[in-house]
């Protein structure tokens, strides 16, 4: 009996809270597992929540350090006093990162891409040509003597192999230039301006017909959007005036005269396009427009 009053009380007393408008306590325990994860399955609450997925590296101007990877070759430009204004200023020699893979660097509130950085300050002069991991902090551009838009002031540097092996080597086209212009005349008639990029030292320098045009300096997003048009344009030869394209399709263009000079070996002429040979590998320098 007296277990049963005790029930009784108790039932009582509830009725008592719900009569109130009390309600009854909240349950404490997990709600029950969804079918299937019987059997010791770890529950909701307990399994940790995935990570974040990691922010893309970024990279901005001094102070903050850099390291990228590229291939280092001597690129030769123009110097004082004109820095390419006159055909006459003298040729000087400088070490430029052609970067495997193209950068986005933060200068200000904007974001600039590049796959191109000069060499600065005296730790360049220790650095080898071929494939290298330079690290440094990179800045702007300021002075004729800068030939990219961004540079690296060069800290340390080191040999690499992540160039051994990749597309780098395959877009070298090395020995002499008539061994390197058929891949060149390929690109040319197929219209393929990517293949011509890779081919390119950039940026790309599209100097005018009249010594006093202004010289266009293209990387390679505007060298893509320059090309097709390029390709339409006269090739520069001697007649019969065609586009370039249809020039580098036909048979005329088997065997172009394209020696500058005697012993010249080193760069080469063919219509309005100049290439030069750095570091073994001849590259598509120049495009002189109409």
């Amino acid at each position: 009996m007296a277990v049963r009053e005790c029930r009784f009380v108790w039932v009582l007393g509830l009725a008592g809270l719900v009569a109130c408008g009390q309600p009854p306590a909240t349950p404490t325990q997990a709600p029950p597992a969804p079918p299937g994860a019987e059997g010791g399955a770890e529950s909701a609450a307990d399994v940790a929540p995935a990570p974040a997925p990691a922010d893309p590296a970024r990279y901005r101007l001094e102070p903050a350090v850099s390291v990228v990877t590229g291939r280092v070759a001597m690129r030769e430009e123009r110097g004082p006093p004109g820095f390419g204004e006159s055909p006459d200023d003298p040729v000087v020699r400088v070490p430029v990162l052609q970067l495997d893979v193209p950068i986005d660097v933060e200068v200000g509130a904007a974001t600039r891409r590049v796959d191109a950085l000069q060499l600065a300050g005296s730790g360049a002069r220790a650095v080898a040509p071929g494939c290298r991991r330079v690290r440094g902090t990179l800045f702007p551009a300021e002075t004729g003597h800068h030939y990219t838009e961004l540079l690296i002031q060069v800290a340390d540097s080191a040999p690499s192999d992540a160039c051994a092996g990749d597309d780098g080597a395959a877009r070298c086209l090395s020995g002499g230039f008539d061994a390197a212009w058929p891949a060149f005349r390929d690109a040319l008639a197929r219209r393929d301006c990517a293949a011509l990029a890779d081919h390119a030292r950039l940026p790309l320098r599209a100097p005018g017909v009249l010594d006093d045009d202004p010289v266009q300096v293209l990387d390679r997003t505007a060298l893509l959007a320059a090309c097709p048009a390029w390709l339409d344009d006269d090739a520069g030869l001697p007649r019969p005036s065609r586009p370039l394209a249809v020039y580098a399709a036909s048979p005329d263009a088997a065997a172009p005269t394209w020696r500058l000079a005697p012993g010249v070996d080193d760069q080469a002429r063919v219509g309005a396009l100049a290439f030069v040979r750095e570091a073994g590998c001849w590259r598509w320098a120049e495009y002189y427009r109409p």
